[in-house]
């Protein structure tokens, strides 16, 4: 069974990247990367390195 109505929330230190309840849709593939490397910048430092 499939919802429409979900909660789905990207927070990032306190800041909301990504709200499906505003933008009214879900994420498409890639965009929640995307969104996290705008916030943080490119220079981050990610988990696997």
């Amino acid at each position: 069974m499939t919802s429409d109505n979900g909660v789905f929330d990207v927070v990032v230190d306190g800041t909301t990247i990504y709200s499906k309840h505003e933008i009214g849709r879900h994420v498409e593939p890639g965009e929640i990367l995307r969104l996290f490397t705008d916030y943080v910048g490119k220079e981050a430092r990610r988990g696997e390195e």
